[in-house]
């Protein structure tokens, strides 16, 4: 099947709509197709007009909803703070994450090797403690305190990573791991902002439980927003599925577990999709489409700095030049690349989102989150990985070619 992108289409058409059914002998969209984008681009506009209204309606209803759902809100006063679980809240858990997120993303930013390992190790990690949080949210022992914090070290460990890699997809397995995650991610969401005054455990101290870096979790525009972001993730999770890869892609991913064709088979449809999208974008003129081409830029550092060393090697350059020197021109030459730029602005959102988790623990829980313990530990030795590959990744900064590269001379036929 051709998958390269079709010609003279006013927009793009996903890889899976490449049939008969939807297009004609020239590759023009059919009637069936253009009522098909025109049903995405509504449930779109739909939904992002609703996550715009959500918090205006939400704001005003609150009480009313709090009044049904919580009737015997118990009022505190400050400090409260609650007995610390150190399975969410222990130091080594957090300091866990930290290490991950900051390690992964200057990885995934700048190195085109040594990432797998830790890809696996920060998808296993959050989605530990995302379905951690949702299993004592069902038994009753989270308390919001607690689930503030699940939240925050979720956002340390994903976003910056999304950030700087939105849209590639490894492997079948790190893709369901992925999706679980998510899944359990936004059920916590939402529990925690409907049952924000009454949560679980300790609900003495939800009404001055403490979130990011000011504020508490119980205002009711904070909850507001929290419903609107929540449904914006929503509707651009379910559009990627069901219009950029196809509802046959997610539907595969169980079978592409255990068969080795089904997986190549998987692999190569949103190989080919993300690679006909990217074309499409290249073609455009506009803001929108330019910052979007940013933003999925998958252009290895390695490449260029390979280009570098090729021209430096000894035969076509006798030249020689210092550590120091060969540091400088990498760095100018990765700063030209859009994944570095994206992995700057992830490791500014790490730290910020470290430094917010660290004072929603101080604000919120007991002293006995910093105590260390079997746990604590255990989660220090799974950011092995990460910390290992970086220090990898860093200890050929500045390398010279070793080898040889003979020159390679071409005659007219």
């Amino acid at each position: 099947m051709n998958y390269h992108p079709r010609p003279h289409t006013a927009f793009w058409i996903p890889v899976w709509l490449y049939v008969p059914q939807f297009l004609d002998a020239n590759g023009q969209p059919r009637q069936t197709l253009q009522y098909l984008r025109k049903i995405y681009v509504s449930y779109n506009g739909i939904g992002y007009i609703l996550s715009i209204v959500l918090p205006v309606v939400l704001h005003s209803q609150w009480r009313r909803i709090d009044h049904h759902l919580c009737p015997n809100t118990i009022p505190c006063i400050d400090p409260c703070v609650v007995a610390a679980d150190t399975d969410i809240a222990g130091i080594g858990v957090r300091t866990a994450a930290y290490i991950q997120s900051i390690c992964g993303t200057i990885l995934i930013g700048f190195s085109s090797k040594d990432t797998t390992a830790v890809r696996a190790v920060i998808v296993t990690t959050s989605l530990t403690l995302a379905l951690a949080g949702g299993i004592y949210g069902i038994l009753g022992k989270l308390s919001l305190h607690h689930g503030v914090i699940v939240q925050a070290l979720l956002a340390v460990v994903m976003v910056p990573i999304h950030i700087v890699e939105p849209w590639r997809i490894k492997s079948p397995v790190l893709y369901a791991a992925q999706q679980l995650r998510f899944g359990a991610f936004m059920a916590l969401s939402l529990w925690l902002l409907i049952k924000t005054p009454c949560l679980g455990a300790d609900p003495q101290c939800n009404m001055c439980t403490s979130v990011f870096f000011s504020g508490r979790a119980s205002q009711h525009w904070r909850r507001s927003l929290g419903m609107s972001l929540n449904l914006s993730l929503c509707i651009i999770w379910s559009s990627s599925q069901w219009w950029t890869y196809g509802l046959s892609n997610l539907l595969q991913t169980i079978p592409a577990l255990f068969s080795g064709r089904v997986s190549d088979a998987w692999l190569h449809h949103v190989h080919a999709t993300e690679h006909t999208l990217g074309h499409w974008r290249r073609t455009q003129n506009g803001l929108v489409q330019t910052i979007l081409l940013w933003y999925n830029d998958d252009m290895a550092v390695a490449t260029l700095l390979k280009r570098r060393r090729w021209i430096e090697a000894p035969d076509l350059h006798p030249v020689s030049s210092t550590w120091i020197q060969r540091i400088w021109t990498d760095t100018k030459i990765a700063l030209r690349v859009p994944r570095v730029h994206r992995a700057f602005v992830g490791l500014v959102m790490a730290v910020l989102w470290a430094i917010a988790t660290e004072r929603a623990v101080a604000a919120n829980v007991s002293k006995d989150a910093n105590n260390w313990g079997y746990g604590q530990i255990s989660s220090i030795i799974l950011s092995v990985p990460a910390f290992a590959s970086l220090v990898r990744m860093l200890s050929h900064l500045g390398e010279k070619e070793s080898k040889v590269v003979k020159r390679v001379h071409t005659f007219p036929a």
